[in-house]
């Protein structure tokens, strides 16, 4: 069975009293790796695994950290929080 997952982004928080705080670069703005309104679709199959090659570095580890879970469950066929979300 072959199931995609699709990833949009829907917004770019950005908290300069954090950069200020923390980074090396305080004056570094948003993530500039993605734009509102960005899409990917995954693919799991045995010719192409986004999943574990992470797009083929289209996401930064720290994104793909913080939704990689969620693409897993997708590509799998199942749901994360049955109900909660649209499947």
């Amino acid at each position: 069975m072959k199931h995609q997952c699709k990833i949009t982004v829907l917004e770019r928080k950005v908290f300069p009293e954090l950069q200020e705080q923390y980074l090396a670069d305080p004056k570094s703005g948003p993530c500039p790796c993605f734009k509102v309104g960005d899409t990917f679709v995954l693919d799991r199959t045995p010719e192409k695994d986004d999943f574990y090659h992470l797009m083929n570095g289209k996401f930064c580890g720290e994104a793909w950290d913080a939704v990689s879970r969620y693409v897993y469950t997708a590509l799998q066929g199942g749901s994360i929080m049955h109900g909660w979300t649209n499947d």
